[in-house]
């Protein structure tokens, strides 16, 4: 694909090189292939109108077609965490297992599905209840589920290699509904990796970040809680 000097615009007070109208023309009706880059030389030519020398400056650029992460990248993500917690762990992909008063609960994402509205994702506990009721420590797990979709390959793919640096899992307390029994934690993505965007649907996951509600439900006089 052919570039000249008019499919770019400079801006002079922000020094801000961008895509002209034709440059942005051009890229859209191009056959590109994602993630890869394609470099240019561009020369800026600098006169000094009292000397009248002239210098010239060649900077290169690189312009790569994103490929977009839709919601259903998303939604395959989730399908694929599994955590530990404790002695107790997620057997199968799209598990999450917390623990409380050492009896296990089990929220699965295997048929997950994403939504426009908070919380993006949902799921209704399974709790392996003994003999008394459990009360589940919100504060504690968010790690446990932070790290968890940090290891899955659609998180190492797009956004990152460690939970520690590449997500923000602790800057927005879990909130707890009123009766206790829904838990909504909240993860912001720090960034998206070269070559990549997010789509506007799932946008939301690096600036107020994704939603998960996890809810606890009872057995009998057997009660279930978030604390």
């Amino acid at each position: 694909m052919i570039l000249d000097a008019s499919d770019f615009s400079y801006t002079e007070s922000t020094k801000e090189l961008t895509l002209s109208y034709s440059g942005l023309n051009k890229i859209s009706s191009a056959s590109l292939t994602a993630k890869q880059k394609y470099q240019y030389t561009i020369t800026f030519k600098f006169t000094d109108y009292i000397s009248e020398d002239t210098k010239n400056l060649d900077v290169k650029v690189n312009l790569i077609k994103a490929q977009i992460i839709t919601k259903t990248d998303i939604v395959n993500m989730m399908k694929n965490v599994k955590n530990s917690d404790g002695i107790y762990g997620g057997k199968n992909n799209g598990e999450i297992v917390f623990e409380g008063n050492g009896i296990p609960t089990t929220f699965s994402f295997a048929t997950a599905t994403f939504s426009s509205s908070t919380p993006n994702f949902s799921s209704t506990g399974t709790t392996t209840f003994l003999n008394s009721s459990i009360e589940i420590t919100a504060s504690s797990k968010i790690f446990s589920l932070a790290y968890a979709i940090a290891e899955t390959t659609q998180f190492k793919e797009y956004f990152g290699s460690s939970v520690f640096s590449d997500m923000d899992y602790n800057s927005t307390p879990p909130t707890i509904s009123a009766d206790k029994k829904t838990c909504t934690f909240t993860l912001k993505f720090k960034k998206v990796k070269s070559g990549y965007a997010l789509s506007s649907e799932v946008s939301r996951l690096t600036t107020s970040g994704l939603t998960i509600g996890l809810t606890l439900k009872d057995d009998g006089s057997k009660t279930a809680r978030w604390k």
